[in-house]
């Protein structure tokens, strides 16, 4: 994984490059389709250069895949910063900015929806959304705070993930208020309450 805090904008500015004509080209012409030489012909830099940071194709997309992943996770998160409990009953829709986020990136969250898109990335997604509920934001009932069972996460994970993905699809028509609204509904569909984790870090899990 590259860290980007020892490397320089210009560095940072450069894979950023690779990452969305990556993504450009996977959505045109498939994953399968794309070739080292098309990346490094459209990104404008030469062969060298993309061997400077990274070992072949595959190595770009895993690159890529944990980039994506952790920018989500990182977004995710943000409105819970020093918080210790929520009520998504009481919470204003403005207040989480994941859809406005993924609308920005459009061009890479695009690749959910493409049949032959980068590898895992579907499945980091998903998983990155079950981690958050099962480790940083714990649901507990009204009436007695006790937590959860798990399966409750992986329902609202995978209607978090459904709407993001239907999203998409239909051209992201939908304003991110009323998409957030309906993330809410999923998430207060058993009236629950929300515990923060005392240290919520905006790194995610090590896969």
């Amino acid at each position: 994984m590259i860290d980007y805090k020892n490397i320089s904008k210009k560095q940072q500015h450069t894979i950023m490059d690779f990452y969305f004509v990556l993504a450009e080209l996977t959505v045109k012409n498939g994953y399968s389709c794309v070739t080292i030489s098309e990346i490094v012909a459209h990104s404008g830099y030469n062969r060298a250069t993309f061997y400077k940071y990274f070992k072949n194709k595959q190595d770009l997309a895993n690159s890529f895949v944990t980039y994506v992943s952790h920018e989500f996770y990182r977004e995710c998160l943000h409105p819970f910063n020093e918080k210790e409990q929520i009520n998504f009953n009481r919470m204003k829709p403005q207040e989480l900015t994941i859809f406005h986020h993924i609308m920005r990136y459009s061009h890479y969250y695009k690749l959910l929806i493409v049949d032959d898109s980068i590898p895992k990335l579907q499945g980091s997604i998903i998983e990155t959304i079950i981690s958050i509920l099962q480790h940083e934001l714990l649901f507990t009932n009204f009436e007695d705070s006790s937590p959860i069972f798990n399966t409750n996460a992986y329902y609202k994970a995978y209607g978090f993930y459904g709407l993001i993905h239907e999203w998409i699809k239909s051209g992201f028509q939908i304003s991110p208020t009323i998409l957030t609204k309906d993330l809410f509904t999923i998430f207060t569909t058993d009236n629950s309450k929300v515990n923060i984790q005392s240290e919520v870090s905006l790194r995610p899990p090590a896969r």
